[in-house]
């Protein structure tokens, strides 16, 4: 099976001889810092690749859409699982969150989202809710993350 791979892969995962191809992104290698994670990706076939425009545009609304705070980083991996049509190896549950939504097969590691979830921000005291964090802007009230499934 040929995968995109996001930082926990490398990371965490034990078995990587059940991957053809393991694809990601300059930035995932960048991330990692370990020793032990780089002693296993030296041994890899890794397949370094830039995802297209058109993709990241597609991922930035829809993470947008659902409220998720990604790193340009996890962007830029959902892009390339989209525009590859792989699936994706992560751990993440904003990552997962996304791929989910946009049909996108995951791969957990260790573990794995069961449904879609959207972020929204309430204001604990008139109960108006938005988007973006801060503060309500009738109230002044500091607004809080509240998380709903669809």
């Amino acid at each position: 099976m040929d995968i995109v791979a996001d930082a926990s892969f490398f990371i965490h995962q034990a078995n990587f001889a059940a991957f053809d191809k393991i694809y990601t992104v300059a930035k995932v290698i960048n991330e990692i810092k370990d020793k032990m994670s780089k002693i296993r990706m030296s041994g890899l076939n890794i397949i370094i690749k830039k995802p297209s425009w058109q993709y990241l545009k597609h991922i930035n609304k829809t993470s947008k859409e659902l409220g998720e705070n990604l790193s340009q980083t996890d962007k830029e991996v959902l892009a390339l699982a989209l525009e590859l049509k792989k699936p994706i190896a992560t751990d993440d549950f904003g990552i997962q969150n996304v791929a989910k939504k946009l049909g996108i097969k995951i791969v957990p590691i260790r573990f794995e989202i069961k449904k879609t979830r959207k972020i929204v921000y309430i204001c604990p005291n008139c109960k108006k809710t938005y988007k973006t964090n801060g503060y309500c802007p009738d109230c002044g009230i500091k607004l809080r993350k509240i998380h709903y499934y669809d």
